[in-house]
């Protein structure tokens, strides 16, 4: 703008110095000269200001834009000259737009956070308290387990020293049972020998002696030294006769058993020995000998 009115003012310098001299023709040339030349900085005035007008519209617009975020009346861009910078402005309303709104759903979504964060936080101590509480029990039940388990280690050591006096009872018990138990086979066994009576002098079971002229009226008795072997087991309890094979009246009971206690019975040859007493029958002696 400063060169032209430089340029101005050359021109009217120029048109004053050669006025004097120039015909009309040429003054009139440079007067139109001088008026195209005011013309054009005329418009080119209007459009600087028409820019800077339109410069404050777009300024303005961006502004609102920003401080809206996105949410101008379109009234207002359309007073923005120029199609090309209406659709910039519309893309950046829509981008602002666009901007906000995930901004406000990014808001949301904190404000979201930020309560279920409190909600936890909630829960956090809940969870705590009842895991401070559940470790207090665990301590008081870990101190009852102790306390328990030192009884029944005491309870064990006392059950093992009774076990170990119930197993030394009963291996005794044992003992004495299997003494009893022979005992008992000893005072029921019996113990006899029968036969011939030449044959039982000749195995030493039973000998004579007294007797007239050592020969006559001998009396038979049990050998001391007898042979244990000569003898049969009798079962006491169980068993009461013991048959013969020789005729009643070649029988003869040499040991000591009362004649009360049993009784002879013949039949066909064969003599049957009947304990009618057994207690008595085996009071004074276990052997048993019969000679025929």
């Amino acid at each position: 703008m400063n060169m032209l009115r430089n340029t101005i003012i050359m021109l009217t310098i120029g048109l004053m110095v050669v006025s004097t001299g120039c015909n009309k023709e040429e003054l009139e040339n440079l007067r139109q000269q001088n008026e195209k030349l005011n013309q054009q900085i005329e418009q080119k005035n209007q459009t600087i200001e028409e820019l800077k007008q339109t410069n404050t519209q777009i300024e303005q617009s961006l502004q609102l834009i920003i401080d809206n975020q996105g949410d101008v009346d379109q009234a207002n861009l359309d007073k923005v000259p120029g199609e090309q910078m209406k659709q910039r402005l519309n893309r950046l309303k829509e981008m602002v737009q666009t901007s906000g709104k995930e901004t406000k759903d990014l808001q949301a979504d904190l404000r979201a956070a930020r309560s279920q964060a409190v909600k936890y936080k909630k829960q956090v101590y809940d969870l705590e308290e009842k895991i401070s509480h559940y470790e207090d029990s665990i301590r008081a039940i870990n101190k009852d387990l102790t306390g328990k388990a030192q009884k029944i280690k005491e309870m064990s050591n006392e059950l093992y020293k009774k076990d170990t006096a119930l197993a030394r009872l009963r291996k005794e018990n044992k003992k004495y049972l299997e003494s009893l138990h022979k005992k008992n086979r000893v005072m029921n066994t019996g113990y006899v020998a029968v036969g011939a009576e030449k044959e039982l002098q000749e195995n030493d079971v039973i000998i004579k002696k007294g007797g007239f002229l050592g020969f006559l009226g001998q009396t038979a008795s049990l050998n001391p030294d007898f042979n244990q072997e000569d003898f049969e087991t009798f079962d006491i309890p169980d068993e009461q006769k013991i048959t013969i094979e020789a005729a009643k009246r070649k029988v003869e009971v040499v040991t000591p058993q009362p004649q009360n206690a049993y009784k002879l019975e013949e039949s066909d040859g064969t003599t049957t020995l009947t304990i009618t007493d057994s207690e008595q029958f085996w009071r004074s002696t276990k052997y048993l000998v019969i000679s025929y």
